[in-house]
């Protein structure tokens, strides 16, 4: 019996023992353990600063990005209005060049001349539209140049022989066009004359 109790008491300080190591064990384990895991929860709460701070630069890089798409844009909008401008300024520059060869040309003097008399002829039969006749609008730039080139518009009975040529021209102008135009209806007609003018 002493036996038992003494193998009883050996066994239970042994366990005693052994329990007491796994537990000293344990503790160290868990002491290192969290050691290793106080840096991990620095990190941990790092992240989301982290995030926060890439996001912020995502947002900062896309605006930028579309800043620089539209500047882009812009440039190119510039560059072909410059492009336009300068096509202008040479297309200026060769009129100003042809200007000041024409304007030492004696027969474009004699053109404006003309065409200043012509003009003033035109606003003479606007004063006087007792002068005027429908016919007047089959005339062409060249009759009235004609009228007006060698006619005194300074005076009344100047201007007045001038719209009188004009209105001669112009009768002579309407004739012709009708003498065409009752040819062509006659021989289109085999001969038949029209009964009214408006058919013509």
């Amino acid at each position: 019996q002493k036996t038992l109790i003494t193998a009883t008491i050996a066994t239970t300080v042994g366990t005693g023992i052994y329990e007491a190591r796994q537990n000293s064990r344990l503790r160290e384990q868990n002491r290192t353990l969290q050691q290793q895991q106080s840096p991990l929860a620095g990190q941990i709460e790092q992240l989301p600063r982290q995030r926060d701070h890439a996001t912020n630069r995502l947002a900062a890089s896309q605006q930028e990005n579309e800043q620089l798409r539209r500047e882009t844009a812009e440039l190119a909008k510039l560059r072909g209005e410059v492009g336009r401008l300068r096509a202008d300024a040479r297309e200026l520059a060769q009129w100003k060049a042809a200007g000041a060869g024409v304007a030492n040309d004696p027969s474009l003097a004699t053109i404006q001349a003309w065409t200043a008399r012509t003009t003033l002829l035109k606003t003479k039969l606007a004063e006087m539209p007792d002068k005027s006749i429908p016919e007047l609008q089959f005339l062409t730039e060249k009759n009235w140049a004609d009228a007006a080139k060698d006619a005194d518009l300074s005076t009344g009975d100047g201007v007045r022989q001038a719209l009188s040529e004009l209105r001669g021209a112009a009768k002579n102008t309407f004739m012709d066009l009708l003498q065409a135009a009752l040819n062509k209806y006659v021989q289109a007609r085999n001969s038949v004359l029209p009964s009214d003018l408006a058919q013509l």
